[in-house]
C-alpha cells in the first residue's frame, strides 16, 4: 500500500511526520472525550462527564481553528464558539433546567442566527 507521502514524491520530513502524529493524537482525544461523555451518566458523575466533554471541545476547537486557516469561512466559526461555550453549561445540564434553556438560547443566538445572516 502506498501512502500520500510516497505518492507526492518521497517520505515526509521528520517535522511533518511529528505534526501529523500530533494531529492524530488531538483527533483521538476528540473522539475519546466525546464518546466518554456520551457513555458517562451526567447525573452520577458530573465532573468526569464535564472533563470528557471539555477535552473533546478543546480538541474540536483546535482542529476547527486549524481547518479554518485552510478554508476561511463564516459558517464554522459559530459552531466552534458554541462548543466552547457549551462546556460551561455541561456540569449543570442534568440538574438545572435553566442551564438547558440557556444552552438552547445560546445555540439560537450564537449559531443559527449568525449562520443564517452570513449565508
Amino acid at each position: 500500500s502506498t501512502s500520500m507521502g510516497d505518492w507526492m514524491g518521497g517520505p515526509p520530513s521528520p517535522l511533518v511526520a511529528s505534526r501529523v502524529t500530533w494531529l492524530r493524537c488531538v483527533r483521538q482525544a476528540l473522539l475519546v472525550g466525546w464518546i466518554l461523555f456520551l457513555l458517562i451518566p451526567l447525573s452520577d458523575w458530573p465532573r468526569a462527564a464535564t472533563a470528557a466533554f471539555a477535552t473533546g471541545a478543546a480538541a474540536y476547537f483546535l482542529l476547527g481553528t486549524i481547518g479554518l486557516l485552510y478554508d476561511p469561512c463564516h459558517n464554522i466559526q459559530a459552531s466552534l464558539l458554541f462548543v466552547v461555550v457549551a462546556a460551561f453549561a455541561v456540569p449543570d445540564l442534568a440538574s438545572n433546567p435553566r442551564s438547558a434553556a440557556w444552552l438552547r438560547h445560546t445555540s439560537l443566538v450564537a449559531v443559527l442566527v449568525p449562520v443564517y445572516l452570513f449565508s
